[in-house]
């Protein structure tokens, strides 16, 4: 019996242990294994030290998973006989909090793994040369660590070519130098959100051709260098929101997300004034010198912006799709600042205390499809406007102080929502709407209004 147990065991394919005896993995552990065994899971083990040599008897290990552990020596040698197999590593909140520094060496043999995940452990310090040696990773987790900085080199292209994801989210970082995330052929996610990032240094991120997503979110980024990013064509997602930006500028987008459907969130910043500020080798008048960003969303919501130079967004004209501009304090929308915006179809500018638009707002806005208007003071709608906005889907202007709607707002068909909920109207506002209007029209609120009478002198008979 006992034989042929050993001969099963040398068979089994995936090993999952927890509460072991004993707090130390030597080879003499495995010798009942055989190198059939390709995943071994031990976790919430007590586990303090991985001797040298530990997994010579399983060296056809392909994934370990060792996270929740309290793991104080890793011995120099420990992985040397799975080096060539072991693909996927994990040591998340594996470490005994006196392990404060990445253990290079006895990772550095590990040729062939693709995913490293160190995540949640009190790891500060991360040199330079930590993954030098892993030239197949294409995943590394280190978030929830206390990492101070990343050394450029860290990180280099003709090293790691396969490399996709880098997670270091939840650390000390606190600036991103020159170089140092650069020509990373294969890189398509970073995420540094939740750090002490105070500064992007020139060329911090450059020459990442698959980006795809960065994350900066939740930092205290208060200065952004020019060519901070530079040429990340694929980029479509750059989320810059909850940090301490004073001031927004297109030039840091003039090599970005040229090829991609491209966001930047700025959302929940100190923005204030949204000026044109042209440097020296980009002056030539209002047309910013022919500076163009392909953003097609951009949402600067959540900041205390309270005014718009005139043709501010004149750079990405030709690319903006959606605007959010909610939670500020704009108090008039004209056609200088919105006037131009040929492919906008969402315009988010709720909350913001608004007094009044300009008749000519959407002059040549003419793809505009949703409009969110509430909680502002807008007593007077222009009759105009909303002329020649044949896409028009959705409009919300509630909680303002509206009395009337101006006859014939609505021309076009098309029409699906209106909500004027919570403002200051006295009947119905039914002549707002033309009979194209109202034929396409499906939901209507009039709630939390003064309307004292349903009359409305057969108007009704225009809706489906």
């Amino acid at each position: 019996a006992t034989q042929t147990l050993k001969i099963r065991l040398r068979g089994l394919r995936t090993l999952a242990l927890s509460r072991l005896t004993q707090p130390t993995l030597s080879p003499d552990d495995f010798l009942e294994f055989g190198i059939d065994l390709e995943e071994l899971r031990i976790t919430s083990a007590g586990l303090q030290t991985i001797k040298s040599n530990a997994f010579k008897h399983v060296h056809g290990l392909k994934k370990m998973d060792l996270s929740d552990n309290m793991i104080s020596s890793l011995e120099n040698n420990a992985f040397t006989d799975i080096s060539h197999s072991l693909e996927h590593l994990k040591l998340a909140h594996g470490f005994s909090s006196s392990v404060s520094s990445i253990p290079t060496d006895p990772l550095k043999v590990l040729v062939n793994l693709k995913e490293l995940d160190l995540s949640n452990n009190r790891l500060k310090s991360m040199p330079d040369t930590s993954f030098h040696f892993l030239t197949k990773l294409e995943r590394l987790e280190l978030q929830d660590n206390a990492i101070e900085t990343v050394s450029k080199g860290t990180f280099q292209g003709d090293i790691h070519g396969e490399l996709q994801e880098i997670f270091l989210s939840y650390n000390n970082i606190k600036t991103i130098s020159q170089h140092t995330f650069v020509h990373l052929p294969h890189l398509e996610q970073l995420y540094l959100d939740d750090n002490r990032i105070e500064t992007l240094e020139r060329r911090a991120f450059m020459n990442l051709e698959q980006i795809k997503r960065l994350n900066l979110k939740g930092n205290k980024i208060t200065t952004i260098s020019y060519e901070a990013f530079q040429n990340l064509p694929n980029l479509e997602d750059l989320d810059m929101s909850f940090n301490q930006l004073k001031s927004f500028d297109f030039l840091m987008f003039d090599q970005v997300g040229t090829l991609s459907i491209f966001k930047v969130n700025a959302s929940y910043n100190k923005l204030t004034d949204l000026l044109i500020n042209v440097p020296m080798q980009f002056e030539g008048g209002p047309n910013l010198g022919g500076v163009h960003s392909n953003i097609r969303i951009l949402d600067l919501s959540h900041n205390n912006i309270t005014s718009i130079s005139k043709q501010f967004f004149r750079p990405i004209e030709l690319s903006l799709t959606h605007l959010y501009l909610s939670h500020n304090s704009i108090f008039n929308a004209t056609k200088d600042v919105f006037g131009s915006m040929r492919h906008l179809q969402w315009l988010d500018i709720s909350h913001n205390g608004m007094y009044e638009m300009d008749f000519d707002m959407f002059r040549n806005t003419k793809r505009l499809q949703v409009l969110m208007a509430s909680h502002n003071r807008i007593a007077d709608i222009p009759n105009d406007l909303f002329r020649f906005l044949s896409y028009l889907r959705m409009v919300d202007f509630s909680h303002n102080r509206l009395r009337f709607l101006p006859d014939n707002l609505f021309r076009e068909d098309g029409l699906e929502r209106l909500d004027v909920s919570h403002n200051l109207l006295s009947k119905l506002p039914l002549s707002s709407m033309s009979v194209a209007a109202a034929m396409s029209l499906c939901e209507l609120d009039l709630s939390w209004n003064s309307i004292s009478s349903l009359a409305h002198g057969g108007l009704l008979t225009r809706f489906k």
